[in-house]
């Protein structure tokens, strides 16, 4: 009566009901720990900087993140760590308990980047390490027998896009539903109003855009593209409702110009 996969809402327990069946087999959520690496950042509520200091920013988004739509997962965060060898694997290995390890920060290839290396140490195996995306490039994903590791580069839009791009299709694969890199991305075309976009570089863009009318009866988005000012600018990613996924210079020359947009169900506006 129902394939795999499907969600089980309250119709599908009274179809269920219907045939006699009172208990279904549904794939365990998964568990999920958060490590934000890097001795400089600290709590929100922290009143005063001192130099080189950032306030945690990417706590607040990943726990509304992952409780956020199909998700409701909790998540369990670990104390912070600093940049150093022995405290990021000691780290790791608790956060390791869970099926998926998110850590935000030292993917890159400073010299204080040291969780490429730290998590080879401890007995994972990394399956990607920096990606064709802007931003986003350092990325790192690695397996386990446990589960998962996902190195999310420090800068805030760089964990918002690859969260969406990378880490929800992952849990919700973990959940059983279909999903991937792109899923449910839809065509895109640019608002009337809105500024020509930048030629096409050397890795795909994604770029924080805003809905422009309804979207129930379009086959094709209208977005107006928002211009940050780099990875940092966090008010032109929380002022977006969709990602703009702009094609790379190889696709273009490819024949592969089309824009496209990633859009949640919780995040499409009132039409």
């Amino acid at each position: 009566a129902l394939a795999a996969g499907r969600a089980v809402t309250p119709a599908v327990l009274g179809l269920a009901a219907s045939q006699g069946i009172t208990t279904l087999s549904v794939h365990r959520p998964p568990t999920v720990a958060l490590l934000v690496t890097g001795d400089e950042v600290v709590a929100p509520d922290t009143p005063t900087l001192a130099p080189g200091q950032l306030r945690d920013v990417h706590t607040p988004f990943l726990r509304a993140a992952t409780a956020d739509g199909d998700l409701r997962l909790p998540l369990r965060v670990l104390p912070a760590v600093a940049d150093a060898p022995g405290a990021l694997r000691a780290a790791i290995a608790d956060g390791g308990r869970d099926d998926v390890l998110l850590l935000t920060g030292g993917v890159s290839r400073g010299a204080h980047d040291h969780v490429p290396d730290t998590v080879v140490a401890c007995g994972a195996r990394i399956v990607l390490h920096r990606i064709s995306l802007q931003p986003g490039r350092p990325l790192l994903v690695a397996r386990h027998a446990g589960g998962w590791i996902v190195g999310m580069p420090g800068n805030p839009a760089s964990v918002m896009v690859t969260y969406r791009c990378f880490v929800r299709p992952l849990l919700r694969r973990l959940m059983g539903f279909a999903d991937g890199f792109g899923h449910g991305a839809r065509p895109a075309a640019l608002a009337e109003d809105a500024s020509p976009l930048p030629p096409p570089g050397p890795r795909t863009r994604m770029l924080p855009a805003q809905i422009v009318g309804s979207m129930a009866d379009e086959a094709t988005v209208r977005v107006r593209p928002l211009r940050p000012r780099g990875s940092h600018d966090i008010v032109a990613w929380a002022q977006a409702d969709a990602l703009l996924w702009c094609p790379s210079a190889d696709d273009a020359a490819a024949g592969r110009t089309g824009l496209r947009a990633l859009v949640d169900s919780t995040q499409i506006p009132p039409s």
